[in-house]
């Protein structure tokens, strides 16, 4: 699929990232939780269909 082609993102989500958690803000909702930065919470939030159509922005904090 050709850039193009591509729908525009419905969302924006921002994720903070640090070694113990991610601060996900989603746009335009103004909705903003902390999940742990483990593999089965970014797995629940993937099944959700959070990140369905959206453009994904991931700052680091901390050094990381």
């Amino acid at each position: 699929m050709n850039k193009a082609s591509q729908p525009a993102p419905e969302r924006i989500i921002a994720f903070e990232v640090s070694k113990a958690s991610l601060t996900v803000h989603v746009l335009p909702d103004d909705r903003q939780v902390t999940i742990s930065n483990t593999p089965a919470a970014i797995s629940k939030l993937q099944k959700a269909g959070a990140l369905e159509n959206s453009f994904a922005v991931c700052e680091a904090s901390g050094g990381l």
